[in-house]
């Protein structure tokens, strides 16, 4: 609504209000976003002492949104989790990260395991993710073992072959598991651990 309310210039599309306002709309926009980011360049005053000469600096700086923030604690938190509760099958990295998602190497170039949260829906994410799968190959050879896969892992998978994209998925959910309840995290990092260890061993590439 902010958006249709302001005036656009017909020869460059481009906002005609002042740059606090600007950064005000954008930032509002940047929350509504998982992994929005952003970069904010100040002009700095020329005669100051970081100036060069009579010319004026520029300096930036990366503003983290609520969710990202959000989204560090939760996997540094389960990283915390694996440390105390080592699995065999599969290492997490060192830290956390501010996007919404945790990659999981398993070996093979373009194919990992990805853990994902998602505030909106509540709801956590087993991925297996083929990158390079434009041409569906190793979707549909993995396919033809869907029974096993699922008997192997315990419950039905979200099986997207993404036709027209590079990519493929295969997915285990967990539904309305309050993500946003840190009550709950132990409970939801106990099945991402669990059900981590059934992806890798039924898809890790022998």
């Amino acid at each position: 609504e902010r958006f249709t309310n302001l005036r656009i210039r017909a020869n460059r599309e481009f906002f005609n209000i002042i740059t606090e306002e600007a950064l005000s709309i954008f930032r509002e926009v940047a929350e509504l976003l998982d992994d929005a980011e952003i970069e904010v360049f100040t002009e700095k005053d020329s005669t100051s002492p970081n100036s060069c000469g009579s010319k004026a600096t520029h300096s930036s700086g990366t503003e983290r949104t609520k969710g990202q923030i959000f989204n560090l604690d939760y996997w540094n938190s389960f990283v915390e989790y694996i440390k105390k509760n080592p699995s065999d099958l599969f290492h997490t990295p060192l830290k956390g990260t501010y996007d919404h998602w945790m990659n999981i190497a398993i070996g093979r170039s373009g194919i990992n395991i990805a853990l994902l949260l998602n505030k909106k829906e509540q709801k956590a994410t087993i991925q297996l993710w083929l990158a390079n799968d434009a041409d569906k190959r190793q979707f549909d050879a993995l396919m033809a073992y869907k029974e096993q896969a699922e008997a192997s892992i315990g419950h039905q998978l979200g099986w997207r072959r993404l036709d027209g994209k590079k990519a493929s998925a295969i997915e285990l959910y967990l539904n309305n598991c309050g993500i946003s309840d840190s009550s709950k995290r132990e409970g939801i990092f106990s099945w991402y651990r669990d059900y981590t260890e059934k992806f890798v061993a039924f898809f890790k590439p022998s």
